[in-house]
């Protein structure tokens, strides 16, 4: 019979080096410095947590359930802006009825003494950023696991009718078991995304042709497994999108 030859094996690529992270939170400014310790609402501020995307966040005891809960915390200010107090009403009761175990549960939402918060669920563990920028990748097993829960947390979101397309590594929690916990719910009048994070978003969401991103799951479990991403040139939008 014919004699099949197989083609050599390729090395496989070495892990590229793990950049450290700072374990350090970014500092509390203006009246935020006073918040730990005192009582906002029926919620006890026991301590900073780590920012989930790019707002200010604590972990909270609350009395009447006994359970302890994250509370992200906006300013007089933040809210003084046109249009953001309606914005954060109508997307917290978009993402609240939304009960998903990948998607942080959204709980509520008050004002008091200055501020304004939202409560959601508290997840203990480390953002999708830091874990990449700390491991360089995950091994494949977990990767495939992430990127399955990550594809469950979106297509739940798209269900409700809740964007996707705005979420980035830091807005995706994993604990030391890699359950994934994604935050679905964007803090009105937010920046726009570091440059970064923009390689994480479909080509079609980048030409402004949708609020949905179901083509970037690719571009996740890529980035999850081997820490890299597609390149620009083979991410150019269609021509067929509108300019």
């Amino acid at each position: 019979g014919r004699k099949v030859v197989f083609p050599p094996r390729r090395e496989a690529k070495a892990a590229p080096a793990p950049v450290p992270v700072p374990e350090s939170l970014p500092p509390l400014e203006g009246p935020m410095v006073g918040l730990p310790g005192t009582q906002l609402g029926e919620f006890r501020i026991l301590e900073q947590a780590r920012p989930l995307g790019r707002a200010t966040f604590f972990r909270a005891l609350q009395p009447s359930l006994n359970r302890h809960v994250l509370v992200e915390v906006l300013t007089e200010n933040d809210m003084s802006r046109p249009g953001v107090r309606d914005a954060l009403q109508k997307g917290v009761q978009r993402v609240a009825p939304l009960l998903h175990p990948n998607v942080l549960q959204i709980f509520d939402y008050g004002s008091a003494r200055g501020f304004t918060w939202v409560t959601m669920e508290f997840f203990q563990g480390r953002s999708l950023r830091q874990v990449l920028a700390e491991k360089g990748f995950v091994p494949i097993p977990s990767a495939v696991a992430v990127a399955r829960q990550l594809c469950e947390a979106f297509t739940a979101g798209l269900d409700h009718e809740v964007p996707v397309g705005a979420v980035t590594p830091g807005d995706v929690w994993l604990d030391e078991e890699f359950t994934v916990k994604v935050k679905l719910f964007r803090e009105p009048g937010a920046p726009p995304a570091p440059a970064e994070d923009l390689a994480y978003q479909a080509p079609e969401v980048l030409a402004g042709g949708g609020s949905s991103d179901p083509r970037a799951a690719g571009i996740w479990s890529q980035a999850t497994a081997t820490s890299t991403r597609p390149s620009s040139a083979s991410r150019r939008a269609p021509s067929w999108l509108p300019a």
